[in-house]
């Protein structure tokens, strides 16, 4: 016996890996400043988007006298099937070209440029109105409304093509401000404030286009999606560079022993 404790001794132990992902709570997500940031420009930008959405179809029909274009309903259907099917071209083709280019700046000029695209339907009435209907250039000629329509078939081609690009962007930076095991957590917040957004606008929009036509001024929503689309603007300087890329996760590596599968060898016996 005595002869046999002084003998080398191996001890075989049985287990498996674990690795378990290092992430933080609920709260401490929800209180993230670039979590709130990326969730906030995601609603502003979709509250602009749902006023013009519903503000072009109703200043299309609007009569000449009050700043609008009196088109007729096949007109406006028309206007706003072509362009919605070339825009799906836009996203099928052209929108993978911009994966090469930085995301927030792409986001900044494409934000900017949605702002002339905004305010030139109330510019283009304007001036139809007073330099062809007021001056009496001919009537109402049906080159002159083609010309119009293909104007702003264009306008709005460039601008669901921008609005697009900018919810793209946004999407890629509310993905990217957290590790992957984070993902469930901001994008239900993302959209919680979506469904705000889809919930209000409809609602505000409303309420601004009849405090527009009331006092004769159809600018006024037009001026309101411009001042969001700034403020989207601001809020996409002031997030960081890091939303470039996406997280890694953090793992914790350990060693989960099986005490059932434990086995003491010894040599020599």
């Amino acid at each position: 016996d005595l002869e046999n404790l002084t003998q080398p001794q191996t001890l075989t132990v049985t287990g498996h890996q674990t690795d378990t992902p290092i992430g933080r709570n609920t709260m401490e997500l929800l209180t993230d400043r670039t979590v709130l940031l990326v969730c906030a420009n995601y609603g502003v930008l979709l509250c602009a988007t749902i006023f013009m959405d519903e503000t072009i179809p109703l200043f299309l029909k609007q009569r000449h006298e009050e700043g609008g274009f009196e088109f007729t309903m096949k007109s406006i259907g028309l206007l706003l099937s072509c362009t919605g099917v070339i825009s799906l071209l836009f996203l099928i083709y052209v929108l993978p070209i911009f994966n090469q280019y930085k995301k927030q700046t792409l986001y900044y000029y494409s934000a900017l440029l949605l702002i002339p695209c905004v305010l030139l339907w109330p510019m283009a009435a304007y001036f139809y109105y007073h330099f062809h209907v007021d001056n009496q250039i001919g009537t109402d000629s049906d080159i002159m409304v083609w010309c119009l329509m293909f104007l702003l078939g264009f306008t709005n081609i460039i601008r669901n093509c921008l609005c697009a690009l900018t919810f793209t962007i946004v999407m890629i930076q509310v993905n990217n401000s957290v590790k992957t095991n984070e993902l469930g957590v901001v994008n239900g917040l993302g959209q919680l404030v979506a469904s705000i957004a889809r919930c209000v606008g409809p609602v505000v929009g409303g309420l601004l286009w009849s405090v527009s036509t009331t006092f004769h001024f159809l600018f006024l929503n037009f001026i309101i999606i411009s001042i969001l689309i700034v403020i989207s603007i601001i809020i996409n300087n002031i997030l960081p560079s890091s939303l470039e890329n996406s997280k890694e996760v953090e793992v914790e590596v350990g060693v989960e022993l099986d005490n059932d599968k434990i086995n003491i060898k010894q040599q020599g016996i």
